[in-house]
């Protein structure tokens, strides 16, 4: 993909009629852009991968069956214990047309603010909670979020993750 996208710009650059240099440097910013966005991708799975992580940590010493309140809390310690920045309880202001609501909606947590966490203790994960963690990636300007129901016999079947592109 990146010798294409190469090619692509060297031909483009040619067309342009831009010096040998300037399709070299243009080759270089071209890779530079996509081994940065490849670098972002990586640092977010990694992210997310210690969540969870903490999550199962979490799961393991408290079972399932207990409040939403207190899994959270329990995981927000764990995520600071992993060196991680967590926002808990984010306010997110909702624009409707001219009108700013400050409390509009409030995500249990932001990690590195990059991935938002919503945290569950209920039957199963359904639509209607998907669609709420969409809302919250739009609202915050986030690609990915991570539903985690801790009502669950193995706290990898309570994981869910949402990508949207940004």
């Amino acid at each position: 993909m990146l010798y294409i996208i190469s090619v692509a710009l060297q031909n483009s650059a040619v067309l342009c009629g831009l010096k040998r240099e300037s399709q070299r440097t243009a080759t270089i910013c071209c890779r530079y852009i996509i081994v940065m966005d490849q670098l972002k991708y990586i640092h977010i799975n990694k992210i997310t991968e210690t969540v969870i992580g903490c999550a199962i940590e979490v799961h393991k010493h408290l079972g399932p069956g207990l409040l939403e309140s207190t899994y959270e809390a329990c995981l927000f310690y764990e995520l600071i214990n992993s060196e991680l920045e967590v926002k808990r309880q984010l306010g997110l202001p909702l624009v409707y047309k001219e009108i700013r609501m400050e409390q509009g909606y409030r995500l249990d947590m932001l990690v590195e603010d990059k991935v938002v966490l919503e945290v569950k203790a209920i039957e199963k994960i359904c639509d209607i909670h998907i669609a709420q963690t969409l809302t919250y990636l739009k609202l915050s300007g986030c690609t990915i979020g991570l539903i985690l129901n801790f009502n669950v016999l193995k706290m990898t079947e309570g994981v869910k993750r949402l990508a949207v592109r940004g």
